[in-house]
């Protein structure tokens, strides 16, 4: 059997020695606000973009030694702090690079794809800050892959991703089995993954469905439809009578009234 997530990532529940959380709506306002007022300050726009273009190819560097040095020290806390640092200032980076871009299109009243003298230049430097985004992207998402525990820092609270499942020598695979093997390929708890929705391609062979991997318990109680808590066990069954012999009791009691009603919606007796 062989597992093939087309697109996944990868995280671990939140380490008891690591603190941190998710940036929310008014952190991300704060953090824009940490950036320099550009357009405020005397510097030239340009100037400050490419002091921020080289800071963020520095970032991008770091993460890279990171990624590279992440598969050995995985679980030092320490290491891992120093990961979440360096994310933090490679963010913050960007956010000064999107207000010098901001401050650039303000002074010349016009986009910036548009003809000057400094036209060429600024090309230049615009596709050198896009590879630096770029480059700092993809080191990060290795860093995740490497050190699990930093994915709900850079992600939000489940992963979901379309999965192939190839059997040849057997006619399929149950989902246990498949939350089993994605929980050890990933680093995660089996009662966090969830399975479902598999169909067999014509001929046998191979299988594919969905999976999702939730961060924690609550983020899965959250979100998951209560059938599929009931299968994951996090939820119990309601027991309740079957949809006919519900109309059935329904339409007993509408020929009473009163008191009646609930006596008639009472299943008969046998031999009466």
């Amino acid at each position: 059997m062989r597992v093939a997530p087309n697109v996944a990532s990868s995280f671990v529940p939140t380490n008891p020695h690591l603190s941190f959380s998710r940036a929310s709506s008014s952190e991300v306002e704060s953090d824009k606000s940490l950036a320099p007022t550009i357009e405020n300050s005397t510097a030239d726009p340009q100037i400050q973009l490419m002091k921020f273009h080289q800071a963020t190819k520095q970032d991008s560097k770091n993460l890279k030694q990171l990624a590279e040095s992440a598969s050995s020290k995985a679980n030092d806390v320490t290491f891992q702090r120093k990961c979440i640092a360096q994310l933090n200032a490679f963010h913050s980076n960007i956010l000064r690079q999107q207000s010098a871009l901001s401050a650039i299109v303000q002074e010349n009243h016009k986009t910036i794809s548009g003809r000057s003298e400094h036209n060429g230049e600024l090309e230049e430097l615009l596709k050198g800050v896009i590879m630096a985004c770029k480059d700092g992207m993809k080191y990060s998402e290795e860093l995740v892959k490497n050190v699990p525990i930093l994915g709900p820092y850079l992600a939000p609270t489940r992963r979901q991703f379309v999965l192939d499942v190839l059997h040849p020598s057997r006619p399929n695979v149950s989902k246990a089995e498949l939350s089993e093997k994605l929980a050890t390929l990933y680093k995660t708890q089996k009662e966090r993954v969830v399975t479902f929705g598999f169909r067999t391609h014509f001929g046998g062979g191979r299988s594919t469905g969905f999976a999702l991997i939730y961060d924690d318990e609550a983020s899965q109680k959250k979100f998951e439809p209560k059938y599929r808590l009931v299968r994951s066990g996090l939820m119990t069954k309601v027991d309740k009578p079957s949809r006919k012999l519900r109309k059935e009791r329904k339409n007993r009691a509408k020929k009473f009234r009163g008191t009646k009603k609930s006596k008639a919606a009472e299943p008969p007796k046998k031999g009466k």
